[in-house]
């Protein structure tokens, strides 16, 4: 039906996800859990071509279950939180599906209200052997409000929370690990999260993964680029528009010399309707570790539509 538009196609595919979804839930098997996240993309399709926000409901009810337990490939349902966002509907349980991977050294920017307190949750994952990090908070004035440095692990997860502080405006959280790993964080009461992209910078994630950037009014091209430097498996880059048309993507599969490992880069001309708006990348990877690069639009990338926002002073 994309591809066509044909009536009987329609049809077709509407009676099918209605008759799963009917079933799936009766049998009590309705999550979105390993293979079986592949279906968060036509739910979000269902509702656009109906209007029948019924299919964004049920694919959360889905996210939910799925989200109660750890799996790695739940990051194929963001095409489905960004719609529900577009709806106004919240998932009931934090967030922790939404992946930031952090390795290494990272900086992100956290958007919290200032008459509340500010709460966060980490988990690191993923570890092999144990190893310090530690991570640095600083409020909107740039003081210092939490510094923590933890002994040798792997696994962990906590929650942290500084009092209520008056001020406004964007938190900076800096995090850096001796050793490869993951490390996710999470904010309930956030308005919004992004990370700082950093060319130097590892991101360590064996999944794909959808990121929402800005293109500011002036822009009339910028550049995205993706190295794998560790891994073999086959990977790709894809760029997409405001209207959530591809833009442009690229495939490849490294070479096997890892210091023979080039840059592959995306150039984009941004059409005058399409500036000033969100646009969103995929970064298709299912084995290792890559590093990005943004030229020509601010280095801030979020995990869903509605958590993005430009920190002061990076225009």
């Amino acid at each position: 039906h994309r591809s066509t538009g044909d009536a009987d196609a329609r049809s077709s595919f509407l009676e099918e996800m209605d008759h799963t979804i009917e079933q799936a839930r009766a049998e009590g098997g309705w999550q979105f859990g390993n293979r079986f996240s592949v279906m968060a993309d036509p739910m979000v399709y269902a509702w656009r071509i109906t209007g029948d926000r019924t299919y964004i409901e049920r694919g959360i009810e889905a996210l939910e279950t799925a989200a109660r337990s750890t799996d790695r490939y739940l990051v194929n349902c963001l095409p489905l939180i960004a719609a529900a966002a577009e709806l106004g509907i919240k998932p009931s349980t934090q967030p922790d599906y939404l992946r930031w991977g952090f390795k290494r050294k990272h900086t992100m920017y956290i958007l919290a209200p200032g008459d509340k307190p500010f709460r966060g949750t980490y988990q690191r994952r993923g570890a092999t052997k144990e190893s310090e990090w530690w991570f640095k908070l600083h409020d909107p004035d740039g003081q210092p409000a939490l510094d923590r440095v933890f002994k040798p692990m792997k696994e962990a997860k906590a929650t942290f929370e500084v009092p209520a502080h008056g001020k406004t405006g964007a938190w900076r959280l800096e995090v850096h690990q001796g050793y490869p790993a993951m490390v996710d964080f999470a904010f309930p009461e956030a308005k919004g999260a992004v990370l700082q992209v950093d060319p130097g910078m590892g991101r360590f994630l064996c999944e794909s993964a959808r990121y929402w950037f800005r293109v500011p009014d002036s822009v009339k091209s910028f550049r995205i680029a993706m190295r794998k430097y560790y891994g073999n498996g086959t990977c790709g880059l894809a760029v997409y528009a405001p209207d959530g048309q591809l833009v442009q993507g690229c495939r490849w599969t490294p070479r096997a010399k890892y210091d023979q490992r080039t840059w592959h880069e995306l150039d984009i001309t941004v059409p005058g309707s399409m500036r000033g708006k969100l646009w969103t990348m995929v970064v298709a990877l299912y084995d290792g570790q890559y590093q990005l690069r943004m030229e020509g639009v601010p280095p801030f990338v979020a995990l869903t539509p509605n958590a993005y926002f430009l920190p002061e002073n990076h225009e």
